[in-house]
């Protein structure tokens, strides 16, 4: 940062004389005397930054004009930004595959007279049988726990036991066929030997049929006979055979059903194009839970939400018994909770236990879904963990500079001025829309920026643009009209991912703002006033005894500006307006780049004249003005400098010893 500029006053010296004839009093001896050195006042340094007055500037650094250090107290707030706004959601879950109620058995005999009716009159005695064909013979059943199902998983159970007197042998068949979907053959199995009185079990798996409850089972096939023995034939000869499904799981279904509880996940959608929780900490918030239950049954559901975590850090969690055909609503509260979003939702696990009547028949599919609504409030958060994309206001930023245009500076064109943007301990990119407006009665001028700026950094205007981009206009232009006021105002995009934010924290902006001297003037003039160390006596004598007189000034510039430095005197504070004499100042040593090396020095000696001495005589107080030669483009420093010292008239006096007092020497 540079520092403010001091222009140092510029001490000539000059010596120079004149003769002015006074009367002589022809009757008193009287006598010429030489004075070396009359001190107007003492030595003096003009510095340009002594001259601007602290009502017109505000100076932290000596260096530059004005500089200001000022952190916003506000900074970007995303208090209001931390939250989900209200919103419905819709979700449905379907039903799935459901287990049907089918437990009831069809029994049925198969007598020996029925597959053998050529060897009916066998019955009740004793023969040896031959290998023999056997009748085909059909036996129908009513399944009576439903009309009709689209197996996924199940199978029938046969239980066989061999009533018919002697060991079964041979190539015996059933058939499994679906008469109510017009004799449709589903499977076929081969029964093994038996024993007589043996049982044994066969099963015809049912996955991917579609069967009604109206079945016929066909026997058919070879009996080997007695392997040459006399067997006996009772008169109940017969295979006893009892039909059972096992474990009927559906995805359609008009059949009874079973109690059964279903699992079943989801996931509500809650999007944000600004704002992507990932986990979060809730202030407050509520929402609501509607299901509707299309069933002809009642359901009963238990509701876990373990994305939703109460503020005893225990999993949201309700029930809800929903009877047949109707809506029920339950509310959880948020307030001081825990959140975790799964891509962007919340996840929800429901139990969903079917009460169906045991002695109806329902029609059902997979396809069949349970239906929910959630009604968020607001939901505000406490701290987050979240993608951040958020657009919001800039805090409006305000700063007095100039009361009233200083007159000082009323030529001089500011080629640099620095303003920096700070942004304090932020872990965001920010990407910025603002505008830069200096404001006076009778002018203003704004300068509009757009400008990412990454976490970390900070906005940097000068004369080279913005971060040195070269972009035009400048903050110089907004400074140039040496504005009363400066006003930062705007948009701020914030953005970062994984970011973990507190409603409390802030981004905090610090602002830097510094009007080095860097400059280029037209008939720019600075000047000092200050009182005259002349006493009365030597007032008097200097209008009264004075012969003749000069002034003489010594002085050093080290100031990089040629100019003029101009002496005035004056009678009152407010005039102080006579000119006593005007010199050119002694150009300073200095490098290529305009660095001072040397100051420049002279010893000037001025006449006066009679007008002259007595302003000097009557006046009470002196005025260095400094005029600076047009420049186009200059830098000063603290360390350039004029010093104007060794002030003083020298000159011949009218020695009257008559009129002189006891005081004068």
């Amino acid at each position: 940062m540079r520092k403010a500029i001091l222009l140092v006053g510029v001490m000539l010296t000059m010596v120079s004389y004149c003769t002015l004839d006074f009367p002589e009093d022809p009757k008193a001896p009287k006598w010429h005397v030489e004075i070396e050195r009359i001190p107007l006042f003492s030595g003096d340094t003009l510095r340009l930054g002594d001259q601007l007055s602290p009502n017109d500037f505000n100076r932290l650094i000596p260096d530059s004009v004005l500089s200001i250090n000022s952190e916003d107290e506000k900074g970007i707030n995303l208090k209001d930004k931390l939250k989900i706004q209200a919103q419905q959601s819709s979700f449905s879950e379907q039903l799935g595959e459901f287990e049907i109620l089918a437990e009831q058995s069809a029994e049925s005999n198969v007598h020996f007279v029925d597959i053998l009716p050529e060897l009916s009159s066998l019955v009740g005695t004793s023969s040896v049988l031959d290998t023999t064909p056997l009748s085909p013979v059909e036996k129908f059943n009513t399944l009576e726990d439903f009309i009709s199902v689209s197996v996924v998983s199940g199978r029938v159970r046969y239980d066989v036991t061999n009533n018919l007197g002697f060991e079964m042998v041979g190539d015996v068949r059933l058939a499994l066929i679906d008469v109510g979907r017009g004799n449709v053959a589903i499977d076929t199995v081969r029964l093994e030997s038996m024993e007589n009185n043996q049982s044994k079990t066969y099963y015809i798996d049912l996955q991917g049929k579609v069967i009604s409850s109206e079945i016929k089972t066909v026997f058919f096939g070879v009996l080997y006979g007695s392997n040459g023995e006399s067997v006996y034939i009772p008169t109940t000869s017969s295979l006893e055979v009892s039909i059972t499904p096992e474990t009927i799981i559906v995805d359609e279904a008009h059949a009874r059903l079973k109690s059964q509880l279903l699992n079943l996940s989801g996931k509500v959608d809650i999007s944000s194009d600004s704002l992507t929780v990932k986990t979060a900490e809730i202030e407050s918030g509520n929402f609501y839970l509607r299901f509707e239950n299309h069933f002809e049954f009642d359901i009963h559901l238990d509701i876990h939400i373990p994305s939703l975590k109460d503020g005893s850090n225990n999993v949201v969690s309700t029930s809800m018994n929903i009877p047949a055909g109707v809506w029920a609503d339950d509310a959880i509260i948020l307030d001081d909770g825990k959140i975790d979003f799964i891509d962007e939702g919340i996840a929800f696990e429901v139990e969903a236990q079917l009460m169906p009547q045991l002695d109806r028949m329902y029609i059902l599919r997979s396809s069949d879904e349970i239906q929910g609504k959630i009604d968020f409030t607001d939901i505000q958060f406490t701290s987050v963990i979240a993608d951040f994309n958020i657009t919001t206001g800039f805090p409006e930023f305000t700063k007095k500079l100039f009361s009233e245009r200083p007159e000082k500076l009323k030529n001089f064109v500011f080629h640099d001025v620095r303003l920096e943007l700070q942004f304090l301990d932020t872990p965001f990119d920010l990407g910025l829309n603002l505008a830069f407006e200096g404001m006076r009665k009778d002018s203003s001028f704004t300068l509009h920026l757009q400008k990412n700026v990454p976490s970390g950094g900070s906005l940097i205007l000068n004369r080279d643009g913005v971060n040195n981009d070269g972009s035009f206009p400048t903050i110089v232009d907004v400074a140039n009209i040496l504005p009363e006021y400066i006003t930062v105002t705007g948009k701020a995009r914030v953005m970062g991912t994984d970011v973990s934010f507190h409603k409390d924290d802030d981004i905090g902006i610090g602002y830097i703002l510094d009007f080095p001297l860097i400059f280029s003037t037209t008939d720019a003039s600075y000047s000092k006033i200050d009182t005259l160390k002349i006493s009365n006596n030597m007032r008097d004598r200097l209008k009264e005894n004075l012969i003749s007189a000069g002034i003489n000034i010594s002085i050093m510039n080290g100031f990089p500006i040629s100019g003029w430095l101009t002496l005035f005197v004056g009678s009152s504070y407010d005039d102080v307006n006579t000119e006593i004499f005007s010199i050119n100042l002694p150009r300073p040593t200095m490098t290529n780049s305009g660095v001072v090396i040397s100051g420049g020095e002279g010893l000037i000696q001025l006449g006066l004249d009679e007008s002259r001495i007595r302003a000097i005589a009557d006046g009470n107080y002196y005025r260095f003005k400094i005029s600076l030669d047009d420049t186009g483009e200059a830098t000063l420093t603290a360390n350039d400098f004029i010093i104007v010292r060794d002030v003083y008239i020298s000159g011949k006096f009218l020695f009257d010893p008559e009129g002189m007092s006891d005081n004068d020497s």
